[in-house]
């Protein structure tokens, strides 16, 4: 961090510089000196001092230094959270922690804001900044090339997705990719010493970066230690977290009253009067806050002084007013500033823990701004504040509220009308200093836009001025609500596009505008309902204005929110309505709804595995998209579209070439990339070239393994295990099978366990195994939905086989005519084929043997139709086995 000359003067006594080359500002006639900021002495400020011995947290210490140590030895990552009420000591603890980790380890910090709403990565930038040593009059290229510079694999892709998180590269990743990239940014880091990566105040987090420092601890190869903080409330709201094998939780206790005390005496290097003493201690409550910051009014008011060295009383102690809180306490001590301090100190408030002088400066009154200086000089001398080495805006001297409850008590003490007013300037301020790198900060001139209307809706009736205030924020919040949906964040696009629609009266077409986007975000979080009502009034007030695109965009999301509600009933009928919508869209030239349209038509049809149809609409879905610029769209419709056309009447030869050109086109998305390659080991399996199958599913089973997307790691098998199948080793797909099973069943999935559970069922029942795969047929049935056709179709024919031998012949061949009959339903020729072929061999077993050869025959008719050679040469194998053992005239009854 580098500070300019007025600051430097401030805190001189407080920090070690070395002086730079003057530097060229914005604004400045000549070059102004600077100095970079290498360290501040905390110590060197009374009262709070960070070098005095802890009190009261010798346990605490011992274990986070033994999660280090344990970290470091096992070349792995652990995570400790350390959970307490504010003041009690989240931040001490962590200072004394962090002093002593620093000599064998690198540590990063980042902190949640606790008015970001909606912005995720914020922790993560602040990381990223410091992990790469990027200054703040660093260009775009130079950062990046330092960030790229400490990344020891695949620096260039780690480096593209991280620019994201930087606001200095101009496409969105998915979350997956974000999440990747800052992993093996830390394990870089962490190959010559351990890493300490802090999350300050977490119970202010996104719900995607909680799953972020949760990716980090469980896949992170490195000697790492996540070290958060958070107050009680994170655990209201997730109280599984920090309960895995790799992750502790400290919660931390009020101090007793000899502790207390003890803290009084290490924060004034001197023992105090017992009474004086006791009086502090029993007042506090345990709080070392409220410690700190009385024993800080009792010297500023003159009822300490200093005398021989230490500190005595100037008065009787017994007759001063405690405040009864920590929260009366602070406003106690701001009351005591005078009105040019407050002029500064509330203002400072308002931009939030982190501020800077540059803000101050726009935000104060004219007759302060020459004394600015002087007056930060005050508080610091006086501990409300204390420089900071924060380096995201570049050029500004930074400073830290010594505890956000000091901030916040600052905060409250402006009336609202101020709060608007402040909140107005901070967010003009941002966009002058960020400049060009303004999109980092949108979300939080947002936010101060947003304030800023609010305080001025509540003191109503509302002007121009405040009306144009809160079009601005719904602009900002909205456009960051879209990109978090663009990279799959659905919690903070959801916030971030609910408060934009807040803003805003409620038939305003921008407002309307936004509701088709907030609909597709809850029914990506499953809240149906909210998105239903949001739909039905976009829909209505789009027919009252006659805006047709708006109509018709939040008809095609509210289609998808009720078949997904309800997918069995409605199926035939939202189709129709489908299709309406869709030629409406395709009169307004509307590429993106035209996408929209096909991408639930496309859904429908695979869902009763209608390929063919749900092919030519995921392939129309692609092409709009890509029409309408929306890459990310057309790239998460690649999986679908290589599944469909794999399974359905598309010849292998055809849906090869097709699958295999969507690998680069889904370069910077590797989830996708790993399920077109597990589409591709089948394929060519089934054209019998097993070697390029194994090494196609193998290295599909690493990116996702590598990307920590655990589901859909644990469900390779639904492509491997059919490999392995077709290869002629059942046993090899038992252990690709189990292995997922097992990891699916211990995350509590269900959806894709129960295919999983079929083919294993499959697996199992080729070794001979009946009684051991007639048990999975029965758990499979337990748990399949009622409308996969292929594992209904599968558990029938498993437990056809494996009650046949038994002499159950009638139910053995009931189940196997239902199987076909149910496959029958679908399009595959595959699944088809494959569900014949396996009831010819029940039917044969069961009595019935002069039904085999025509489903025989059928079924070699549409794997050759298919181009599936394996599968082909098994049906000519049985064929050709009936012929030479002749066909008994056997009656069925």
């Amino acid at each position: 961090m580098l500070i300019g000359e007025p600051t430097y003067r401030l805190v001189r006594g407080a920090v070690e510089v070395e002086p730079v080359e003057p530097l060229e500002l914005k604004g400045k006639s000549e070059r102004v000196p600077a100095y970079r900021l290498l360290s501040v002495r905390s110590g060197a400020m009374l009262p709070r001092r960070l070098d005095a011995p802890l009190v009261g947290r010798e346990a605490e210490l011992a274990l986070l230094g033994d999660a280090l140590a344990r970290a470091s030895a096992a070349g792995s990552a652990r995570m400790v959270t350390v959970v307490a009420h504010a003041g009690v000591g989240k931040t001490r603890l962590l200072a004394e922690f962090l002093r002593s980790a620093s000599r064998e380890a690198t540590v990063l910090r980042g902190h949640c804001l606790p008015y970001g709403e909606g912005i995720t990565f914020w922790p993560l930038t602040e990381i990223v900044h410091d992990a790469g040593g990027i200054g703040e009059d660093d260009t775009p290229d130079q950062a990046l090339a330092k960030l790229r510079a400490v990344v020891a694999d695949e620096p260039d892709l780690v480096t593209e997705r991280l620019a994201t998180v930087l606001g200095l590269g101009e496409r969105e990743f998915p979350v997956e990719e974000l999440f990747w990239a800052s992993r093996k940014l830390f394990e870089s880091l962490a190959r010559e010493r351990p890493l300490v990566v802090v999350f300050e105040d977490i119970h202010w987090a996104e719900p995607t970066l909680l799953a972020l420092v949760e990716h980090l601890v469980d896949n992170a190869d490195a000697p790492l230690l996540v070290l958060c903080t958070a107050r009680p409330d994170l655990l209201e709201v997730h109280g599984e977290w920090s309960e895995s094998a790799s992750a502790q939780r400290v919660e931390l206790q009020a101090l007793s009253t000899d502790q207390a005390g003890a803290l009084v005496d290490n924060l004034l290097g001197s023992e105090l009067d017992r009474g004086a003493r006791r009086r502090i201690a029993e007042a506090a409550e345990g709080n070392p806050l409220f410690v700190e910051q009385m024993v800080s009014m009792w010297i500023e008011s003159g009822l300490l002084v200093q005398r021989d060295g230490g500190w005595v009383p100037a008065a009787d102690l017994s007759a001063v007013d405690v405040p009864p809180t920590i929260q009366a306490l602070l406003a106690a001590r701001l009351d005591r500033l005078n009105r040019d301090e407050r002029g500064v100190i509330e203002p400072a408030a308002v931009v939030g823990r982190v501020f800077y002088r540059g803000a101050v400066e726009t935000m104060t009154a004219d007759e302060l701004r020459a004394e600015l200086d002087a007056l930060l000089g005050a508080l610091i001398r006086k501990e409300f504040v204390a420089p900071d080495h924060d380096t995201t805006l570049p050029g500004e001297d930074t400073y830290r509220f010594h505890h956000v409850l000091i901030r916040d008590a600052a905060y409250q003490g402006l009336l609202k009308r101020a709060r608007a007013d402040l909140h107005e300037r901070a967010a003009e301020w941002l966009a002058a200093a960020m400049g060009p790198r303004v999109v980092e900060v949108e979300e939080i001139m947002g936010y101060h836009l947003e304030r800023a209307f609010r305080y001025r809706d509540e003191l109503g009736p509302l002007d121009d001025h405040a009306h144009r205030v809160g079009v601005r924020a719904s602009t900002l919040l909205g456009a960051s609500g879209r990109r978090a949906l663009a990279r799959g964040d659905m919690p903070a696009a959801a916030n971030l596009l609910r408060r934009a629609s807040g803003l805003l009266p409620r038939t305003d077409p921008r407002r309307l505008h936004l509701l088709p986007d907030l609909g597709e975000v809850l029914l990506e979080l499953g809240e149906f309902q909210e998105a239903e009502a949001l739909l039905s009034e976009a829909i209505l007030e789009g027919a009252r204005a006659g805006d047709r695109r708006l109509e018709t965009e939040a008809t095609l999301v509210r289609l998808a929110v009720r078949f997904a509600g309800s997918p069995d009933s409605l199926g035939p009928s939202v189709v129709r309505d489908v299709e309406r919508a869709l030629a409406e869209s395709e009169k307004l030239g509307d590429h993106r709804g035209i996408a929209k349209a096909y991408r639930l038509l496309g859904t429908i049809h695979g869902t009763v595995a209608h390929y063919e149809e749900a092919e030519r609409a995921t392939l129309r879905t692609i092409e709009h998209a890509r029409l309408a610029g929306d890459q990310m769209l057309e790239v998460r419709n690649f999986p679908p579209y290589a599944i469909v056309a794999a399974y359905g009447p598309r010849p292998i030869s055809e849906a090869l070439e097709r699958c295999e050109e969507l690998l680069p086109a889904a370069q910077g998305d590797r989830r996708t990339q790993a399920v077109v390659l597990c589409v591709l080991s089948h394929l060519h399996a089934m054209q019998g070239s097993f070697d390029e199958a194994r090494r196609e599913y193998r290295r599909a089973q690493v990116m996702l393994d590598d990307l920590g997307v655990k589901v859909l790691a644990a469900s390779t098998s639904l492509d491997s295990g059919p490999v392995e199948m077709l290869a002629g080793d059942p046993a090899g797909a038992e252990r690709e099978l189990r292995r997922d099973l097992d990891r699916l069943e211990a995350m509590g999935e269900r959806f894709l366990a129960s295919s999983v559970t079929a083919y294993l069922a499959q697996a199992v029942v080729a070794q001979g195994r009946m009684d051991e795969a007639e048990a999975l047929s029965r758990k499979c049935e337990e748990v399949v939905l009622a409308d996969d056709a292929e594992a209904q179709s599968i558990w029938r024919r498993v437990r056809a086989l494996a009650i046949v031998d038994r002499g159950e012949d009638r139910q053995a061949a009931k189940l196997a005519r239902e199987a076909v009959e149910i496959i029958r339903r679908t399009d595959s020729p595959v699944l088809q084929a494959d569900a014949l072929v396996d009831a010819a061999e029940i039917l044969q077993k069961a009595g019935w043997d002069a039904e085999g050869e025509p489903l025989l025959t059928e079924a070699l008719d549409l794997y050759e139709r298919k181009g599936d050679l394996v599968g082909a040469a098994r049906a000519r194998e049985a064929l050709s086995r009936r012929a030479t053992l002749g066909t008994p005239d056997l009656a069925g009854g």
